[in-house]
């Protein structure tokens, strides 16, 4: 069974044939000029949209979209933090560049050499791509492999399993257009790319929930009016979150309090199902309703600003509600 469609196939195709095309393009343009400076600099005559969207495909990768997205999701917004110093490399570039452009080096260890000696050269080279290979190239690619065991689990080939084929197919697909087409197939696959991720992320990030139309729409209400709904739970979510936690405390003396999900909507939903997670074992019940449950201890006033106005009855016949 596979998560992908032909639909799908169709896209991935198309996605690896403008990148190639795009490799083969900077492969001609290097075969002409056949230099140094335009296979490891693009002659360097890149634009500036290039180059900046270049830096940051070049810095948000797998290990953003699978790591660091679920960890934010499981530990909060706090695993942004890193991320967020993300102007001091602005500032570097902006200190720095001008000193690289004059030099006319190609990398940073040449230079280092320039400026001190070979052997600085040497030991920034090492501690390079010592730190890049474990640090940055390992973490991508594991989570590349890992987004290919996900979407198409049953696919094995000479005893590898759909982990491992995806992480030797990034690996040398990447090699390849790299190596044809130098600094300038990657710097405009690197733009290509910024525009996937960025739409891409936004179109995940839209069908990971429901809006408020197809809620409505489920439910048969006028969408003006679960806006509504939507809007006033998400101003009142902390006092929901408190008051049903300490219902479900009340419920079980060891209850089961989820841990924080990253908002306060989405922290509140969690208490109402701990809630009634405590009020199926306090009761005996193999199921509990959490927003019956949350109606029945708020006697509808759920969203309302005066709730809760006293403590909620924790000796309510639940099996009612359940």
């Amino acid at each position: 069974m596979t998560a992908l469609h032909p639909i799908d196939w169709a896209f991935i195709l198309g996605y690896f044939a403008l990148v190639f095309g795009i490799a083969y393009w900077a492969y001609l343009k290097e075969k002409q000029s056949q230099t140094s400076t335009e296979y490891f600099l693009a002659g360097r005559n890149l634009g500036w949209w290039v180059i900046g969207a270049s830096v940051f495909s070049s810095n948000i990768g797998s290990e953003h979209l699978v790591g660091l997205a679920g960890s934010g999701a499981t530990d909060g917004v706090a695993m942004a933090h890193y991320e967020l110093h993300a102007w001091c490399l602005l500032i570097l570039g902006w200190v720095m560049v001008p000193f690289y452009m004059r030099s006319k080096v190609f990398t940073m260890p040449e230079f280092l050499e320039r400026r001190f000696s070979p052997i600085n050269r040497t030991v920034l080279s090492a501690i390079s791509l010592v730190a890049y290979i474990l640090t940055k190239l390992a973490v991508g690619i594991f989570a590349g492999g890992i987004v290919f065991a996900v979407l198409i689990p049953d696919v094995s080939f000479l005893g590898l399993d759909s982990f491992w084929i995806g992480s030797i197919l990034v690996i040398v697909l990447t090699g390849v257009y790299t190596v044809l087409g130098g600094m300038r197939a990657v710097a405009y696959t690197s733009a290509l790319q910024t525009v996937i991720l960025v739409i891409g992320s936004a179109l995940v990030d839209k069908a990971s929930g429901c809006g408020h139309r197809v809620i409505a729409a489920r439910l048969g209400r006028p969408v003006s009016t679960v806006r509504g709904w939507l809007r006033r739970f998400g101003s009142r979510a902390e006092v929901v979150r408190a008051a049903l936690t300490a219902l479900a405390v009340t419920l079980v003396t060891d209850a089961v309090l989820p841990d924080s999900a990253g908002s306060g909507f989405a922290d509140a939903v969690a208490a109402v199902g701990a809630a009634a997670s405590g009020a199926a074992r306090r009761f005996g019940v193999p199921m509990v309703s959490g927003w019956r449950l949350a109606c029945a201890v708020s006697a509808g006033r759920l969203l309302a600003p005066g709730w809760p106005s006293r403590s909620c009855n924790t000796s309510w016949p639940w099996s009612a509600v359940g």
